[in-house]
């Protein structure tokens, strides 16, 4: 349901990457990548795209994006982009839902007059309501040898129409990991079934005038038409009477009712997308959850994956995982997740407030009002003389940036990297070959200065 994001990273992250080939573009550099793209320069990188493609290499997004596959996406992406999942914040998202539908796409589309008294917009493969601070799609979802689906979308451009959409199913939804939480697929489904319902809409092909008024019929003929209700209007209480008649007649008078057919295949859709429950408190992201329990140690992964990918996953090893155990491998490299201890600070989080392997800004407020003598000792040294006058929020923001900078500090990545690929294999894990001598020169030094 989650798909289209656009991000903002470390310019750092990607600088030494194998996988990305950028190629110049105005004053800095693009690469594209599996549906994905990734534009630089000397100032910043930024990423947009399907996150579905992406979990498709880059094919297509007409099958169904399940949450777990979103789950598996996001961790495939931190080893991408080499990036941490919990300290990216989002920008402009998109949501929706590709439906099935007993009716030609292109009819539906044609049949769609009106949302919240604003008039579509028309593109090559749908219509769009464009907003200040959102967009709603409606377009026609193609796959050669496929039958054509309906995708109904919501593109959030601000933050403030994001944390509307979720307030009463969570408390924030701002890094990319906050996007795995169940509550905000719910929320986004909740506003998906929203737009159903504000939608006006009226099938042209069998309006039925035989017992209409002559007025009735009138204005059922003139309101098929968006532009008649841009029109100027003696005022805008004379304008909602018509449009109430207009909605009432339709209803009445234009056949079955597509809207509520729409509307119950957008919320079965829903219910099979949001096919994990992962909304457990002090809880780290992690790919491997499934109805808010940690699966990790499941030796039949597939169940986390919709079977019409007919992808099976890999088998993992069982082992004895003890209650208060803090780390949990999640990947193939270095990333690890903990839910006890900052790996930094060594402070605790398990403060009733979701944290990362690190703690947040939230997190250095926490001890700032409930344990002072801590946030004295250990937190604050951490703040530069040039933000002690400014306020608390800020200062609250500058201690876990120094935090983060001291875990992630992009330069270390390539040597840590590299190091941890020769730790496993040293352990035990081999590799299918000798690869230093390959190495270019830079990253040979990389590996051999301390």
């Amino acid at each position: 349901m989650i798909d289209g994001i656009h991000i903002d990273i470390p310019s750092e992250a990607v600088q030494d990457s194998d996988i990305l080939e950028f190629k110049r573009y105005g004053n800095g550099e693009r690469a594209n990548y599996k549906g994905l793209i990734i534009t630089r320069d000397n100032l910043s990188c930024s990423v947009r795209g399907s996150l579905h493609k992406y979990f498709n290499d880059g094919k297509h997004n007409y099958n169904d994006f399940t949450l777990s596959d979103f789950i598996r996406t996001i961790s495939d992406l931190e080893k991408t982009l080499n990036i941490n999942a919990d300290i990216i914040r989002i920008g402009r998202i998109e949501a929706g839902v590709n439906l099935d539908i007993d009716m030609d796409v292109d009819e539906f589309i044609g049949s769609v007059i009106l949302f919240n008294n604003m008039i579509p917009v028309s593109t090559s493969q749908g219509v769009v309501f464009q907003f200040r601070e959102y967009d709603i799609k409606l377009y026609k979802k193609e796959l050669k040898g496929h039958k054509d689906k309906l995708r109904i979308e919501i593109a959030c451009k601000h933050k403030s129409k994001r944390d509307r959409i979720i307030k009463e199913y969570t408390t924030y939804c701002n890094t990319l990991s906050d996007l795995t939480n169940s509550n905000v697929w719910q929320a986004f489904g909740s506003e998906l079934e929203t737009i159903c319902d504000n939608l006006i809409l009226i099938d042209r092909e069998h309006i039925d005038y035989t017992h209409l008024k002559p007025k009735d019929a009138e204005l059922l003929t003139k309101g098929i038409s968006s532009f008649y209700w841009t029109k100027k209007w003696n005022s805008r209480a004379t304008r909602m009477r018509y449009l109430d008649r207009f909605v009432e007649l339709s209803s009445l008078y234009g056949g079955s009712n597509i809207r509520e057919k729409i509307k119950k295949a957008t919320i079965a859709k829903i219910k099979e997308l949001i096919d994990i429950d992962s909304t457990l408190k002090n809880e780290t992201f992690s790919p491997f959850m499934k109805n808010g329990i940690n699966i990790e140690n499941e030796t039949d992964c597939t169940l986390l994956r919709n079977t019409k990918n007919e992808t099976d996953c890999t088998k993992l090893k069982n082992s004895d995982k003890r209650k208060n155990e803090t780390d949990c491998t999640v990947d193939k490299g270095t990333k690890r997740f903990t839910s006890s201890l900052c790996e930094v600070t060594s402070l605790s989080l398990e403060i009733g407030i979701k944290q990362g392997s690190y703690l947040s800004a939230k997190g250095v407020e926490y001890y700032f009002h409930n344990q002072r003598e801590i946030y004295d000792k250990i937190l604050l040294p951490r703040l530069s003389e040039k933000w002690h006058e400014s306020e608390l929020n800020i200062q609250f923001r500058e201690i876990a940036h120094s935090i983060r900078n001291e875990k992630y500090n992009p330069k270390n990545n390539p040597r840590n990297n590299l190091k941890t690929s020769i730790k496993t294999r040293d352990i035990g894990v081999l590799n299918l070959f000798e690869y230093s001598d390959m190495l270019r020169e830079d990253k040979r030094q990389i590996l051999t200065t301390n």
